[in-house]
């Protein structure tokens, strides 16, 4: 997935993707946190396609994140960067638990849809 972002440097995301992500008619906080959560998802996708992973349902570890950072995105373990990133996936992964839970399917099936769908039906709940 990355690498091919229309233009976006090594973003997982689209400009496809972002396009509908803009489209949607809820907040620009929102729109944020909607692209945030894609890419977390399209990463995790990414490195469970990449890695030599035995359950591609189960999210990766932290683990296995760190070693796809360092050989297919050339971060060195020691990169103020990596520590933040894997903290951020890992949030971003237990919020995909609980989608994959919500539309019943494992986190790494979830789709852009999906994420979309439950962003807008949350969203008017929230600001209430």
């Amino acid at each position: 997935m990355y690498g091919q972002s229309d233009g976006y440097v090594d973003s997982p995301l689209t400009h496809q993707d972002i396009q509908k992500i803009d489209a949607r008619n809820i907040s620009s906080q929102d729109k944020h946190y909607l692209r945030l959560l894609a890419h977390a998802l399209f990463t995790l996708q990414s490195v469970a396609n990449t890695l030599e992973f035995p359950d591609c349902k189960q999210l990766p570890n932290k683990e296995k994140c760190l070693e796809w950072l360092i050989l297919n995105r050339g971060f060195n373990k020691e990169d103020s960067f990596v520590a933040v990133f894997l903290e951020q996936l890992d949030t971003a992964a237990k919020q995909l638990e609980v989608l994959g839970k919500h539309y019943f399917v494992s986190p790494l099936e979830l789709s852009l849809d999906q994420l979309i769908d439950f962003v807008e039906m949350v969203a008017p709940q929230v600001r209430t």
